[in-house]
């Protein structure tokens, strides 16, 4: 009977070990994952330090090499690394990123990598309004070159995300105002140019506001307090979000109307990542009213036309932040007079998106 017990421990202890050798690569493979912006073909910034990020085995040591340059790095307790490049000196000429866990034995390759000008281009319609919509624009898009371009996905979460749906190409963005920044950028500087295209129609600034603003921007903090306690609102984003897709035209309006979650799904993963600025085209949905809190769908949540430019101001200073850079540079597109006059206590009506 003992010997029985033995050769069953035996027989148990060995399929186990089996099992752990099935799992263990598998388990090592998904703790070495990089940032969602580091990819085939895409575009670093050059002339300043460029940070390099991901996530690894707790303790792993993580090796990149990139650019004859070899950084090394330990992992946090929390499973999270970075590290920075040294400045890097712009080029026409394709390299790859070498990122190495030393623990697993895992090496990951990113080929196609140019150096040169990076910019994030957000906002709402106007930004995210198709090349093909300006004829002018579209003229220009046989000549280009040197542009590439990673757009993120839209949509919308409750928490900060580290990671965003999108790809690396080797081409221009589909937006026009993007388009024409990069296109024109390119011709003067004579560099390869990286267009991030983070962008949503009809979004407020609150929507693209994290959290902690509510520490400087009185309304907003209003506007958290009220979307907390809204749990028929939580509940429908829910479903939308675990529902069918695409979403239908009401849902995606929706989802892109409240505050702060766009900025946890569709800003929050970029950062860090080096880059010359940001440009912004947005205010339309802000300018539908003279005040913030305002009852009505089109012009409530957002700060209203008159604090925009100190909610504007406050913006910038926490991008600055997140960024830890206080030379990020934005440049901002100014809407123009459309329409007429608006007096103080009047809205326009509901617009469409």
């Amino acid at each position: 009977m003992m010997y029985k017990n033995v050769s069953l421990n035996i027989k148990i202890a060995t399929l186990v070990w089996c099992l752990l050798a099935l799992l263990i690569p598998q388990t090592a493979n998904a703790k070495l994952k990089l940032g969602s912006l580091f990819q085939d073909h895409m575009v670093l910034q050059h002339n300043m330090p460029v940070p390099v990020w991901g996530t690894a085995d707790p303790g792993a040591n993580i090796t990149v090499d990139f650019a004859e340059q070899k950084k090394m790095v330990k992992v946090g307790e929390d499973g999270k690394w970075m590290l920075k490049l040294d400045p890097l000196a712009a080029s026409f000429e394709p390299e790859t990123m070498t990122v190495s866990s030393q623990r697993s034995g895992i090496n990951i390759k990113i080929s196609d990598i140019l150096v040169g000008e990076v910019w994030i281009c957000s906002g709402q319609s106007n930004m995210q309004m198709a090349v093909a919509a300006v004829p002018d624009i579209e003229a220009l898009t046989p000549a280009a070159k040197n542009i590439r371009s990673f757009t993120v996905k839209n949509t919308v979460s409750f928490t900060e995300e580290p990671y965003c749906e999108g790809t690396w190409i080797d081409s221009y963005p589909n937006s026009a105002v993007a388009f024409g920044f990069a296109y024109f950028l390119e011709e003067e500087a004579d560099l390869p140019i990286g267009i991030i295209l983070t962008s949503w129609g009809s979004t407020s600034i609150e929507a693209w506001m994290p959290r902690d603003m509510i520490e400087t921007v009185p309304h907003f903090k209003v506007m958290m307090e009220e979307f907390d306690a809204d749990t028929e609102t939580q509940d429908r984003i829910k479903a939308i979000l675990e529902g069918p897709k695409p979403w239908p035209r009401a849902d995606d309006i929706f989802l892109r109307r409240q505050s702060n979650i766009v900025y946890n799904a569709m800003m929050n993963p970029l950062v860090p990542f080096a880059c010359q600025g940001i440009v912004w085209y947005q205010g339309e949905r802000n300018a539908m009213s003279m005040f913030s809190l305002n009852e009505r769908s089109w012009v409530s949540r957002n700060s209203g036309m008159l604090k925009y430019g100190e909610v504007l101001q406050e913006w910038i200073l926490r991008y600055r932040k997140e960024w830890s850079r206080d030379d990020l540079q934005f440049l901002i597109v100014m809407l123009p007079g459309y329409g007429g006059k608006m007096d103080e206590g009047s809205e326009k009506p509901d617009a469409p998106s």
